[in-house]
C-alpha cells in the first residue's frame, strides 16, 4: 500500500446532508504523502422504497464526490432498507447486476470518477436465488467485485460461496469486503488479511445499542489491517444513528 493519508468522514441525510469529521484512523504518514478521502454514507433508508432510496443515495454521493472523497462506502441493503420475512416479502425489492437501479449507481462511479461500493438484495437470474450482495464499482463504472454474504439471512437470502473473490485493488491498496455477520467470527477477516487486504469495509445493519463483534473489544484481534465501519444503526427502523466505532488499532 502506497503512502497515504486517510481521512474519512460520514455524510448524513435525512432532510438535506451534513457532513462530520472524523479522526485518522492510520499510523501518521510520512510527510508529503498523498490524502485518501473516504466517505461513509449515512442516511434514513426509506423501507421498501429502492426509488426513493436510489434518489436520496445519488444525491449524497454527488455530495460526498465534491467534498473530496475518493472512495465511497453504503450500510448493508442501502438500496431496500433491512431486514425480510420471506423470498416472496424480498423480492419485488431484489436487483440483478443489470438493472436500473445498479446501472445507475455503476454511471454514477464514471461521472464522479469514484470508486462506489454499493448493497442490495441481489438476484441470480440463473438460478432465482437471492443474495445480501455487495457490488463495487470503479471510476470507469466497471464493477470490479460482486460480494454475497456468507453468513447470510436463512429468511430469504442464500449464503454466498465462502471461496468467492471478496477483495478488489485500488490505487491505494487492497480493499475487502465482508457484509455485516460474515465480521463476527475470525475466519472471515482473517482470510481478507491473508489476502492482502490493506482495508475492509464491513457494510452493515446493526441494532441501535452498545454493541460490536469480539475482535474490536480491544484484545488482539484476527486481522492486522484497518477498517471502515459504515454507520449502521438499522435507521430505516429507528430514525436515529450512531457514530461508528471504535476502531482496531
Amino acid at each position: 500500500m502506497k503512502a497515504l493519508k486517510v481521512k474519512r468522514f460520514c455524510i448524513s441525510g435525512w432532510l438535506g446532508a451534513a457532513l462530520l469529521a472524523l479522526p485518522l484512523f492510520f499510523s501518521p504518514a510520512p510527510a508529503g504523502a498523498e490524502t485518501l478521502k473516504i466517505a461513509l454514507v449515512h442516511f434514513k433508508v426509506t423501507y421498501k422504497a429502492p426509488d426513493e432510496n436510489l434518489r436520496d443515495l445519488i444525491a449524497l454521493h454527488r455530495e460526498a464526490a465534491a467534498k473530496g472523497a475518493r472512495l465511497i462506502l453504503n450500510t448493508e441493503l442501502a438500496l431496500s432498507g433491512y431486514s425480510f420475512s420471506s423470498r416472496s416479502d424480498v423480492r419485488p425489492f431484489t436487483r440483478t447486476l443489470e438493472d436500473r437501479d445498479i446501472r445507475a449507481m455503476a454511471a454514477l462511479a464514471q461521472e464522479l470518477s469514484v470508486y462506489i461500493g454499493m448493497t442490495f438484495p441481489q438476484r441470480d437470474p440463473a438460478t432465482d436465488s437471492f443474495y445480501n450482495a455487495a457490488a463495487v464499482f470503479s471510476p470507469e463504472g466497471e464493477m470490479v467485485l460482486n460480494y454475497r454474504k456468507v453468513y447470510g439471512e436463512k429468511r430469504w437470502a442464500r449464503a454466498g460461496n465462502p471461496m468467492q473473490e471478496s477483495t478488489f485493488e485500488t490505487p491505494w491498496g487492497r480493499v475487502g469486503v465482508a457484509v455485516c455477520a460474515d465480521s463476527y467470527f475470525g475466519l472471515i477477516p482473517r482470510t481478507l488479511a491473508l489476502k492482502g487486504a490493506d482495508l475492509v469495509w464491513v457494510p452493515a445493519n446493526w441494532p441501535l445499542r452498545d454493541w460490536s463483534p469480539p475482535w474490536m473489544s480491544g484484545r488482539p484481534g484476527p486481522w492486522r489491517t484497518g477498517s471502515i465501519w459504515p454507520p449502521a444503526t438499522g435507521p430505516e427502523r429507528t430514525g436515529s444513528w450512531t457514530a461508528p466505532g471504535p476502531f482496531p488499532p
